[in-house]
């Protein structure tokens, strides 16, 4: 598995990219003041959709219902995984 890891970042596949950790950890305060009480997320999973913003990313994949709910409510458009 760790071999297939490696070989995906020298073929290109997966790319580092970095994230301004200030930036990101403001954005995810704010929004989880906003939407913490309504939709009862986590900070970890408010982070998941932050960075999303950070990648230029328009659609959002997630098994988990609550980054879902909140991905929609920031606007992002929301793939449906395969059953």
């Amino acid at each position: 598995m760790r071999t297939d890891f490696e070989s995906d970042f020298t073929n290109g596949v997966l790319e580092l990219e970095n994230v301004s950790g200030s930036e990101s950890f403001q954005i995810a305060k704010d929004l989880s003041r906003k939407f913490t009480s309504k939709l009862g997320i986590c900070f970890l999973d408010i982070l998941h959709v932050v960075w999303r913003f950070f990648f230029k990313v328009k659609e959002f994949y997630s098994l988990d219902i609550k980054q879902i709910a909140l991905a929609k409510a920031v606007g992002l458009k929301v793939i449906k995984p395969l059953a």
